[in-house]
């Protein structure tokens, strides 16, 4: 362990923990003897670098001290730990908790199932193959939740060129928002290897922001058996938008906010993180990318509700109150979604004693008044991403399996305003 001048050697391990939430974790002996004040006051809380005998290199934090007969200290893996190679042909990384998808058949010793993408961008390609043992492992994530390597996937060039980890980084992160996206909730690469040939190279392993297991009903066409091609399809988009220097951190921020919109212990909170998600894209669409209304228009102007109006308008995505079931009596109140979703969410952060007595409040359930939010948030992604394929409508009373998987709305025959 070193940090500047400081420099301590240590006897000990590095390990990865699952539970709670991901984490690699250090524990250690100080092999030489230090003074105690200085252990206390300089160690604790500090970052050093860790470098092992056998080539591993990782930043740690020192969150615990004990001292008896020797000091030990305890802490945790920043970011990753690694040992770092030349460049490869390939790298295989390992994911975890992406859903049960559909794909293209992967044989198997003598079994075959469905489980493979594909995946490409400029020089490079990936395949993404769903572990043979995935009957037992989301059986188990099922009935426990929790984490599991549920996916093993691998890039390489497709001209076979050599390519360091770094080059194709952005590619692997463009791939996990998208997965996540699909999922509903943050899933991720818990390790990467590179090879020549047969030969191992390099090895990283961290332990990224994943959720538990969960199953999420969204916007991702889960019954379609050619779902996985939705995802090949916007993945260049994805990866494009995500290097723009006006979209990549917008986009970001707001997947992180739709993470929690479906997270989230309670549905007013729920509902709250898709407003501001919304209102975040309708701000950088309208006024900063295309210029549509003014700054002063639309921050002193518009209505939380004209706002999204607008957006949904630019990004031909209905915004009329389905005409039937739980939204029906919603009509007299409410001009139209954006109308009923904001209202919604400025009783829940100052409540009228009016709209109480209007009945406004209770027109429609908090499930369903989320489940519309979530959907406009869903397909303005979608729409910003130029994604064109099936989506799933949450707002359909039916739930027969398929009879809500339809095209999304830019893509329809009959585009409702």
């Amino acid at each position: 362990m070193e940090q500047e001048d400081k420099k301590f050697y240590v006897n000990g391990r590095v390990y990865l923990n699952w539970l709670p939430a991901p984490s690699i974790n250090f524990e250690a002996e100080m092999v030489d003897d230090v003074n105690i004040d200085m252990v206390i006051n300089k160690i604790l809380g500090g970052s050093y670098r860790l470098t092992t005998r056998d080539g591993y290199s990782c930043s740690v934090m020192v969150t615990n001290i004990k001292y008896g007969d020797k000091f030990a200290v305890t802490g945790i893996v920043l970011n990753f730990i690694e040992r770092p190679g030349s460049e490869t042909h390939q790298l295989v990384f390992s994911v975890v908790n992406f859903i049960n998808d559909f794909g293209s058949p992967i044989q198997h010793e003598r079994t075959m199932y469905l489980g493979r993408s594909w995946f490409k961008y400029g020089a490079f390609r990936i395949v993404l193959d769903k572990q043979p043992d995935y009957k037992t492992k989301y059986d188990e994530l099922t009935k426990t939740g929790g984490y599991a390597i549920t996916h093993a996937g691998m890039i390489e060039h497709i001209e076979g060129e050599l390519f360091s980890y770094d080059e194709v980084a952005d590619l692997l992160e463009s791939l996990m928002w998208l997965l996540s996206f699909a999922s509903g909730r943050k899933v991720g690469i818990c390790s990467v290897h590179g090879y020549i040939g047969e030969e191992l190279v390099l090895e990283r392993y961290q332990a990224p922001i994943i959720f538990k297991w969960k199953k999420v009903n969204n916007w991702f066409p889960k019954t379609d058996p050619d779902s996985y091609l939705q995802l090949q399809n916007v993945y260049p988009s994805l990866v494009k938008q995500l290097k723009d220097d006006l979209w990549g951190d917008v986009l970001k921020r707001t997947l992180s906010w739709y993470f929690d919109s479906n997270d989230a212990r309670y549905v007013e909170n729920k509902i709250v993180a898709v407003q501001i998600a919304l209102e975040t894209l309708a701000w950088t669409f309208l006024v900063e990318e295309h210029e549509i209304v003014a700054r002063s228009v639309f921050d002193k102007k518009l209505r939380a509700s004209d706002k999204l109006v607008r957006l949904l308008h630019e990004l031909s995505i209905p915004q009329v109150l389905p005409d039937t079931g739980t939204f029906a009596a919603a009509q007299k109140f409410y001009e139209n979604g954006p109308h009923l979703l904001t209202d919604f969410r400025n009783e829940i952060v100052h409540p009228s004693k009016k709209a109480k007595k209007n009945g406004q409040t209770i027109a429609v359930p908090k499930h369903r008044v989320l489940e519309l939010g979530k959907q406009y948030l869903e397909l303005s992604i979608l729409r910003i991403l130029n994604y064109k394929g099936k989506y799933q409508n949450l707002l359909k009373e039916v739930q027969m399996v398929g009879e809500t998987v339809e095209n999304v709305p830019w893509c329809s025959k009959k585009s409702e305003t």
